[in-house]
């Protein structure tokens, strides 16, 4: 009598633990962004030259990105940093001394949920206005907000005090007033925000 053995392939499954960070939800065909800023937020004493660590890798990343920074992420606070620091400061308005306390702080944190928000909105590259549901007018109306212009209760419904909050900001602005957010609205709520252009997907 004959014996078959068969082998059965082996598959090797291996999880790898979740890191705790904040990722931009954007369209499936957008990456998302994902910048840690929580070791700089939790850090609680100011930043300057001299400084090392997590907090100051996180600043120099968030630096670079809102175009504060061009050097390296080595987590050192050398003299670029401190430049780079000193750049957002001159730009936000603050007292300009190259330290990270907690109004240059809660500055760069402020501007970073703007750059989020401002990815979303370009993520899907939809011209948006009354009528229109979902996350990209929630982020539009968090914008608006930021700068003053009251859309009513963020919850990404473009009704009629979205829409009067973006005629407002668009008038101020010197653009056609005409409550519809395409490329020229999106640009100017970049540069009244300072961000810079915000990047969509392409």
């Amino acid at each position: 009598m004959t014996t078959t053995t068969t082998t059965v392939p082996v598959t090797t499954t291996t999880t790898i633990p979740a890191t705790t960070t904040t990722t931009v939800p954007v369209a499936a065909s957008c990456p998302a962004i994902s910048l840690p800023i929580d070791a700089l937020l939790a850090s609680g004493y100011n930043l300057h030259t001299g400084a090392r660590g997590t907090a100051v890798g996180q600043l120099q990343s968030l630096l670079a990105a809102l175009g504060h920074y061009d050097g390296p992420i080595d987590a050192v606070y050398g003299q670029r940093t401190a430049a780079g620091v000193r750049s957002f400061q001159d730009a936000r308005g603050l007292f300009v001394d190259g330290v990270v306390g907690s109004r240059t702080r809660g500055e760069l944190a402020a501007l970073r949920a703007a750059a989020e928000q401002g990815r979303t909105l370009t993520a899907d590259g939809r011209v948006l206005r009354a009528g229109i549901r979902g996350e990209t007018v929630r982020a539009l109306q968090y914008l608006l907000d930021l700068l003053g212009y009251d859309p009513g209760p963020i919850d990404g419904s473009f009704g009629s005090l979205t829409d009067r909050a973006t005629k407002a900001f668009q008038r101020a602005e010197a653009l056609r007033v005409d409550g519809i957010v395409g490329s020229e609205s999106r640009a100017a709520l970049a540069s009244a925000l300072g961000l810079g252009p915000i990047p969509g997907c392409g």
